[in-house]
């Protein structure tokens, strides 16, 4: 147990002197050389022309020197697949929108005009056009309703809705 603290300690101390987000990720795994490191470049070259079938990448690499099976090319190509691109443009402040919203369409601006298409958004606003003027407009916050949402819906949560009402009924008023 002691153990355990103390390494609990030394982790809430290491996170709580971290001076850039880059210092939370310092470990034993960070810095290990990967198998495909020497290929990257080349297997991302291949990937920007438009191939994109991990065992067509292997054969590829094989004939330069790769020793290492398909699995490790597939993985690496999922993980590029599943990774987040870089944002291009940066997004507009939230009092931008608002304004592209609440203001007249008449009375907006050239560049105003030709900013992103937002008619999605503009159409799922107009449906709750009552909820939006409210949330933009009123000087308060949901936080209340959605704790005692979010206090009911968390043991209905917990137990996979395989209990019926009565068993949620008593766990919601025994939490109380």
């Amino acid at each position: 147990m002691q153990r355990q603290l103390g390494m609990t300690y030394r982790t809430v101390k290491q996170l709580a002197d971290a001076a850039t987000p880059e210092e939370l990720f310092t470990g034993q795994r960070q810095n290990r050389p990967f198998v495909l490191d020497d290929y990257k470049p080349y297997l991302d070259d291949l990937r920007s022309e438009g191939c994109t079938n991990a065992s067509k990448l292997w054969e590829q690499i094989v004939p330069l020197g790769y020793k290492s099976g398909c699995q490790r090319v597939r993985a690496c190509l999922h993980v590029k697949r599943t990774s987040p691109q870089p944002v291009s443009a940066r997004p507009p402040a939230p009092r931008t929108v608002s304004g592209w919203i609440l203001c007249r369409p008449d009375t907006r601006t050239e560049p105003g005009q030709l900013q992103p298409s937002l008619h999605t958004l503009a159409a799922g606003i107009d449906r709750g056009r009552d909820a939006v003027i409210a949330g933009l407009t009123l000087h308060g916050s949901p936080g209340t309703v959605e704790s005692h949402a979010n206090r009911i819906k968390m043991p209905k949560r917990r137990m996979f809705g395989r209990a019926g009402f009565s068993l949620l009924r008593k766990r919601v008023l025994l939490a109380s």
